[in-house]
C-alpha cells in the first residue's frame, strides 16, 4: 500500500524512485526536459544554494519570473531548506513587487532577467542563470511539520487591498490529494500549464498535484497559440490548464474556420445532427477538429476567472470537455470542482475530498476545511474578520443544488443595490450582453445615486458602427426587469484593464466612469498595452510615444528590440505575431491596426523538412564528398590542427566559424571528424537567394538552384535580417533538438578586406537560449584561393584550427559575442 504524501518535502522526496519526465520545458528555441531524479538533486542542490546565503528554516525567499523550470527547482528548494516562498506575479510592477518583498520581510529575491532590480539592499539571484548556480553539494534532509508555512501568496483579487495569505504543508497538500482524487490523474497524463505559477490554481493544480502523481508537467516560454499546438503534436498532452481567455481563442479559431470553406460548413451542419451523440461519437465526427489537439486529450481546466457559457457550449457541440471549478487563494485553492463524467455543466462543480460547504442566511458561501489557510501575514485583525464560528467568508454568493452543486452567483462586494432594494450580481447581466451583436467584451458596475445603486453597462464594442441604445436596448430584453441596464457607454481602449489571470478589474472601470461623468472624459480611456510594451523594450517614456512615431527612426528600435517586442506582442495578445510586420518604415499606428486585425503575414520562404530526411545523407555524400569535397581537395592543400579539441564531444553543437569564401563549407567539411559531416545543417541569408528581385531572372534562377543543392547537401535553411528572424532561431533550435549540428558564420557575410568583419548577435542568442556547446574554428587562405567576387578558384593553401568546446553560462548576448569573436580571431592566426 503508498504511503499517503503529507507534505511538500515527501512529494520531493517521492522524486527518486520515479521514472519519466517531470517537466517539459519548450523555450521557443528548443525543448528541455528533466526526469524525476534530475529534478529532485537539482532541488537538493537549489536547498544548498540557499543555505550558502544564509537562508536558514523560516525565512523568506521572494520568487518573480514566469512558467519555467528553474521557478520550480527554487520553489521546491525553498520548501526543502524550511524557507517559506513569497511568490510575485511575473506582471507586478517593481513598485508593487517591492512592497511584497518589504511587507514579507523577504531575504533574498530570486527573479527574472527581465523584471527590472528595484531593492538593490536584498540579495538577489537571477532565475534565468538559477541552474549555472547550481554546482553544489545536495542538501541533507530535514523534518518537515504539516503545520510550517510554505507560501506567503499576496492577493487582492479584483477589490480591496493586498493581503499575504499564510499556506502551510497541511493546507496544500489535503488540496493537492484532493485534486488528484477528484480528477483521477495518474502518470499516464502530461499537463500543459498555462497558468502562472505564482497563483495558487497554477502552483497547486499545474504543478504539485501532477508532480506528486508523477504526471509530467508541461510548460511553454512563448504563450502562442502555435507554442501551444507545436506542444499537443510533440508531447502527448491529456490535460490543459488554462485561462478562459486561451480557450475563447480556440474557440473563436476553430468558429472562423467552420464559418469558411465547404469542409467547415458541412461539420457546422453535422454539429445541429450530433448535438445529443455521446462525447466519443462526436470525436470521431469532428476528426479534423481535434487532430490539432491530438487523440490524448482528455478535458481542459478552465480556472482564474469565469468562463463565458458560448465557450462551454462550443466544446459541448464538437466534443471537448472544459471542467470548471471554483475557489480561492485562502483555500490552497480548490473548493468544488466537476468531475470529469460532468463536463461542460452550468455548475461549479461539487466539493472535492476533506472541504465542506454550506451558504449563509445572505447567500454568501462558507468553506472549512483542511485546505482552508492560517492567517493574514501579520494582519491579524482581517484575518479574523474573514471567519464566523470557525467558517471562512469567501465573500461570493451562490446556491447549492440538491446533489451538492455549487452555482456562483457573484461576488458580495460586487453586488449591485438598486433603489428597489434588488440585489443584481453583474455576473448575470454580463453573459447576457457579451452575447449581444456588435459587443465585444462587457463590464457592469454599480453608479451610487442618493437612492440607492445604478446599473451601468460599460462596453467594447466589435462594431464600431455600433448604437448604444440598441445594444442596451436588446440585452433588457433578455433581462429580468429588476435587473434592466440602466445606462451604458463605450470604453475607449481596446480592452479592460485586467489582472494577469484576465479578471477585470471592475474598480477601476467604475472609477473611469465616474471621472468620466463628472467631465474628465479621458480617464474612461485605458493606457494603450502596446505603447507600454513598446517602451518596455525601448525605454522611451509611454507619454513621449506617438501614433506617428516610427519604431526604427525614432524610438531607435534594433533588431534584438524587434525580437522582444515580437515575442511580448505575442504573448500579450495571444497570437502568432509575425516580426515580419515591423519594419523600418513602421510606425506606431501601424502596429496597433496589425495587432487589432490579428493579421498575417504571407512567408518569404519556408524552412523545409526534407534536408534532414535520414536518405539525404546519400545526397550530401555525393554533393560534398564526391563532388565538393574533391573540387575543393583538388584546388585546396589543407592543414587541420585541433581535431583532438572534438574527442569526448558529445551530441549537438555549433561550429562558429569566420567567413572569407564560398568555398568555407567544403573546406570546414573536410575538416571535421565523420560523425559531424552528416549531421549538420547551416543558415544561409535569405537575401542572397531569394529578396532581391532586381536581379535578371536567369540569375534568380540560378540563385534558387543553388540554394536546393546547398539544403540537399548541407542541410542550407534561409535565415534573415529582415524577415522571420524568429522562425529561423526557433528552426534552429528544432534542429539541435533532431541531435544535429550547426555551422554559423557570426559574421553574416564574407569579408572584401581579408580582415574579419564583426561578429553579430545572432550567434550569441542562440548560445544564450540554446544552451549547447559552441566549438571556434578559425581558418585562412580560402580568402586568396577562392575570394569575394572571384569567378573561378586558384591553386593555394588553407588551414584550419579547431578551437576548444565552450559552454557559455550567465555571460550577457555582448559578452558571448565578444568572446566568440576573440576566440576565433586568435585561432585564424595561429
Amino acid at each position: 500500500m503508498k504511503t499517503e504524501l503529507r507534505t511538500i518535502t515527501d512529494i520531493i522526496g517521492s522524486f527518486d524512485a520515479r521514472r519519466g519526465t517531470a517537466i517539459i520545458y519548450k523555450n521557443g528555441f528548443r525543448t528541455f526536459r528533466y526526469s524525476y531524479p534530475q529534478l529532485a538533486s537539482l532541488v537538493r542542490k537549489c536547498a544548498s544554494l540557499y543555505n550558502k546565503h544564509g537562508i536558514h528554516a523560516g525565512d523568506k525567499i521572494a520568487l518573480w519570473g514566469p512558467n519555467r523550470p528553474e521557478w520550480v527547482i527554487a520553489h521546491l528548494g525553498a520548501v526543502y531548506c524550511g524557507a517559506v516562498a513569497v511568490p510575485i506575479d511575473i506582471q507586478a510592477l517593481p513598485e508593487a513587487a517591492a512592497k511584497i518583498v518589504q511587507h514579507s520581510e523577504a531575504r533574498l529575491i530570486v527573479k527574472s532577467a527581465s523584471r527590472k532590480p528595484y531593492l538593490t539592499d536584498v540579495p538577489t539571484l537571477i532565475m534565468d542563470d538559477l541552474e549555472f548556480d547550481l554546482d553544489l553539494p545536495e542538501a541533507a534532509p530535514r523534518e518537515t511539520r504539516e503545520d510550517e508555512p510554505v507560501d506567503i501568496v499576496y492577493t487582492s483579487g479584483t477589490t480591496g487591498d493586498p493581503k499575504g495569505v499564510v499556506l502551510t504543508h497541511g493546507n496544500i497538500m489535503s488540496n493537492v490529494r484532493g485534486i488528484i482524487e477528484h480528477l483521477r490523474v495518474d502518470e499516464r497524463d502530461s499537463i500543459l500549464s498555462l497558468l502562472p505559477i505564482s497563483h495558487m490554481l497554477g502552483q497547486t493544480c499545474g504543478v504539485l498535484a501532477p508532480l506528486a502523481s508523477g504526471m509530467s508537467v508541461v510548460f511553454l516560454g512563448t504563450m502562442t497559440a502555435g507554442a501551444m499546438f507545436a506542444a499537443f503534436r510533440q508531447e502527448r498532452i491529456t490535460i490543459v490548464l488554462a485561462v478562459p481567455r486561451i480557450l475563447q481563442g480556440i474557440r473563436s479559431g476553430v468558429g472562423s474556420k467552420l464559418q469558411s470553406g465547404g469542409i467547415g460548413r458541412m461539420l457546422s451542419r453535422l454539429s445541429v445532427l450530433t448535438a445529443g451523440a455521446p462525447r466519443a461519437v462526436k470525436k470521431i465526427c469532428f476528426f479534423l477538429i481535434h487532430r490539432p489537439f491530438g487523440f490524448s486529450l482528455r478535458f481542459f481546466v478552465s480556472g482564474g476567472a469565469a468562463i463565458d457559457a458560448a465557450t462551454v457550449d462550443f466544446a459541448n457541440r464538437f466534443g471537448f470537455k472544459i471542467l470548471q471549478g471554483y475557489g480561492l487563494t485562502e483555500c490552497s485553492p480548490i473548493l468544488t470542482a466537476e468531475r470529469e463524467s460532468e463536463a461542460g455543466g452550468k455548475s461549479s462543480g461539487v466539493v472535492i475530498r476533506d472541504v465542506k460547504l454550506r451558504i449563509a442566511q445572505d447567500g454568501e458561501i462558507l468553506a472549512r476545511g483542511p485546505n482552508i489557510f492560517t492567517e493574514y501575514y501579520k494582519d491579524p485583525e482581517r484575518t479574523a474578520e474573514t471567519f464566523r464560528e470557525g467558517w471562512f467568508l469567501t465573500g461570493d454568493f451562490g446556491e447549492l443544488d440538491a446533489g451538492g452543486h455549487l452555482f456562483i452567483k457573484g461576488r458580495k462586494k460586487e453586488t449591485i443595490v438598486t433603489p428597489a432594494g434588488v440585489n443584481v450580481y453583474p455576473d448575470d447581466v454580463e453573459p447576457v450582453l457579451n452575447a449581444v451583436h456588435g459587443v465585444k467584451e462587457s463590464c457592469v458596475v454599480g453608479i451610487p445615486r442618493e437612492d440607492g445603486e445604478e446599473v451601468h453597462a460599460v462596453v467594447i464594442p466589435s462594431d464600431p458602427s455600433a448604437s448604444a441604445t440598441d445594444i442596451m436596448h436588446t440585452a433588457n430584453g433578455h433581462l429580468n426587469s429588476s435587473q434592466h441596464i440602466q445606462s451604458l457607454s463605450f470604453w475607449a481602449g481596446p480592452e479592460f484593464p485586467k489582472t494577469t489571470t484576465l479578471k477585470i478589474k471592475r474598480g477601476q472601470v467604475r472609477e473611469s466612469v465616474r471621472e468620466a461623468r463628472k467631465g474628465h472624459v479621458a480617464a474612461a480611456v485605458a493606457p494603450s498595452k502596446l505603447r507600454s510594451l513598446i517602451s518596455q523594450v525601448t525605454r522611451v517614456p509611454v507619454e513621449e510615444i506617438a501614433e506617428n512615431s516610427r519604431l526604427y527612426a525614432d524610438l531607435k528600435l534594433d533588431s534584438i528590440g524587434r525580437i522582444e517586442l515580437s515575442s511580448l506582442i505575442t504573448q500579450e495578445y495571444f497570437f502568432d505575431f509575425e516580426e515580419d510586420h515591423i519594419t523600418e518604415t513602421t510606425t506606431v499606428a501601424d502596429l496597433e491596426r496589425v495587432v487589432a486585425s490579428r493579421a498575417k503575414l504571407n512567408s518569404y520562404f519556408n524552412f523545409p523538412g526534407w534536408p534532414h530526411w535520414r536518405i539525404m545523407v546519400v545526397a550530401r555524400f555525393l554533393g560534398m564528398e564526391l563532388l565538393q569535397a574533391n573540387i575543393a581537395r583538388f584546388f585546396v592543400r589543407e592543414t587541420v590542427r585541433g581535431k583532438e579539441n572534438l574527442r569526448g564531444l558529445h551530441g549537438p553543437v555549433i561550429f562558429a566559424v569566420n567567413h572569407v569564401s564560398f568555398g568555407d563549407h567544403a573546406v570546414i567539411f573536410r575538416a571535421l571528424p565523420f560523425r559531424y559531416r552528416y549531421m549538420f545543417a547551416s543558415p544561409a541569408f535569405a537575401e542572397f537567394f531569394f529578396l532581391d528581385k532586381s536581379r535578371p531572372f536567369w540569375e534568380r534562377a540560378w540563385k534558387k538552384f543553388t540554394y536546393f543543392y546547398g539544403a540537399a547537401t548541407m542541410a542550407l535553411f534561409p535565415t534573415s535580417e529582415v524577415y522571420s528572424s524568429k522562425r529561423a532561431l526557433e528552426h534552429t533550435g528544432g534542429i539541435i533538438d533532431n541531435g544535429e549540428s550547426i555551422l554559423i558564420f557570426p559574421e553574416a557575410e564574407r569579408t572584401r578586406t581579408h580582415e574579419m568583419l564583426p561578429f553579430r548577435k545572432g550567434t550569441a542568442i542562440l548560445l544564450k537560449n540554446l544552451r549547447v556547446p559552441v566549438v571556434p574554428i578559425g581558418h585562412r587562405g580560402m580568402e586568396y584561393i577562392y575570394p569575394r567576387d572571384a569567378a573561378f578558384p586558384r591553386f593555394g593553401k588553407a588551414t584550419v584550427n579547431i578551437g576548444k568546446p565552450i559552454t557559455f553560462g550567465k555571460e550577457s548576448i555582448e559578452e558571448i559575442t565578444a568572446r566568440l569573436e576573440t576566440e576565433v580571431e586568435k585561432l585564424r592566426h595561429l
